[in-house]
């Protein structure tokens, strides 16, 4: 019955937020060898490459995530193994434009995942289709991302496999953003209620309606039904759900499980959560306040080229804060970050208004050394003004 829901409801649908590795089922006479014989079969077969890349990578032979540690060298022993393999194998070449696309595979390959998505969905892979769809709906182009929204929504309409579930999600986020095609927001949270049906602990589905009870997106506000998906999403690894909690729960003056919540998030890599560190450390909210690990989060955030983290670290360095007060390259900073960001922007024209008082040539040596010392932080850290963002 629930796969008819799906079929029904797919009439008026949108758009797509991740990609999952392929699930297609390989011969079965290569799925029986032993990881010896297939590395002798690999040297001819383009099948034989692909399930043991995919062995090597944690995967079993549907596709599925094995509970596995995969160390460096095996990813990329794997990866080369895909490359070989993705230029005949339809499934293969699917794999590694997910592992390109999120971030795995090495930089060599950066930006080919698109075309193997496109070689995998030509060869009638359903999972090389979905995530080829998804790029298209993420390509920026509007005329792209209509053709991509409109294969997902042939995808869910005709397909019986687990890829439905996938293009469900992402045609469910495309309504949320009207991406695609028109917005529906209240189709969208339906979407995502229909695909927890079938995947109760998906973390992400889990934060999208934990933030449609919090923000009310369809009907009143629920902070309690929030709460609830968010704690959900969290236990199943969701760092910014545990972002999300970590907010309410400040609001609510707990800024213990707050600060507990913003640990966990920000050690994971979650930019937002990062931030958040910054600022309770520097406030000492639920910490104690220690402006050098402050300013340790907010660099980590801004070696990313991320305007406002450059701002924060600009502000730290004109009081003192966490390092040597250092109002010239406090000044570079900014003016590096006014571009992209308003507050930026507004601090440099203060300072801007003090050094107009100052003698031409005291101006001119406190602009060129700021500017130098900015243009320094940026080659530490390999950035280049046109990196920021």
């Amino acid at each position: 019955m629930k796969a008819s829901q799906i079929k029904s409801w797919i009439s008026g649908f949108a758009i797509a937020l991740v990609s999952v590795i392929a699930m297609a089922s390989p011969l079965p006479d290569f799925t029986q060898m032993d990881n010896a014989n297939l590395r002798i079969e690999a040297k001819g077969s383009a099948v034989a490459s692909r399930i043991l890349a995919r062995r090597m990578l944690g995967l079993d032979d549907t596709g599925k995530s094995v509970a596995k540690i995969i160390e460096n060298e095996e990813m990329q022993a794997a990866i080369e193994l895909l490359r070989s393999a993705s230029t005949s194998d339809a499934i293969a070449a699917n794999t590694l434009g997910t592992l390109i696309q999120n971030g795995v595979a090495p930089a060599k390959y950066e930006g080919e995942d698109g075309d193997l998505f496109q070689f995998a969905a030509e060869r009638g892979d359903e999972g090389g289709q979905v995530n080829f769809a998804i790029t298209r709906l993420f390509s920026g182009s509007p005329e792209q991302a209509v053709k991509g929204r409109k294969s997902l929504e042939d995808i869910i309409g005709n397909s019986d496999s687990d890829w439905r579930f996938v293009a469900l999600r992402a045609l469910s986020t495309a309504m949320l953003y009207g991406i695609g095609g028109e917005r529906d927001i209240a189709r969208g949270v339906e979407g995502y209620e229909l695909f927890l049906q079938f995947y109760p602990d998906d973390a992400a589905a889990l934060t999208v309606m934990g933030q449609a009870k919090q923000y009310g997106w369809v009907g009143e506000k629920d902070i309690l039904a929030a709460i609830t998906f968010y704690e959900r999403a969290a236990a199943s690894g969701g760092n910014s759900a545990m972002w999300q909690l970590a907010m309410i729960y400040q609001e609510r003056q707990d800024m213990e499980k707050s600060w507990n919540l913003v640990v966990r998030s920000s050690d994971a890599g979650f930019e937002n959560a990062m931030i958040s560190r910054a600022v309770m450390l520097a406030l000492g909210q639920g910490v104690e306040q220690d402006y050098t690990q402050s300013y340790n989060w907010y660099e980590k955030v801004a070696i990313k080229g991320r305007a406002h983290a450059i701002r924060a670290l600009a502000y730290m360095h004109q009081l003192g804060q966490g390092r040597e007060e250092n109002p010239k390259l406090a000044w570079g900073l900014y003016k590096l970050a006014a571009p992209l960001d308003k507050i930026a922007q507004e601090r440099l024209d203060e300072m801007q208004a003090v050094l107009d008082q100052w003698s031409e040539s005291e101006r001119s040596a406190f602009i060129r050394d700021g500017q130098e010392q900015a243009q320094n932080w940026l080659q530490s850290h390999k950035l280049t003004s046109e990196d920021l963002h």
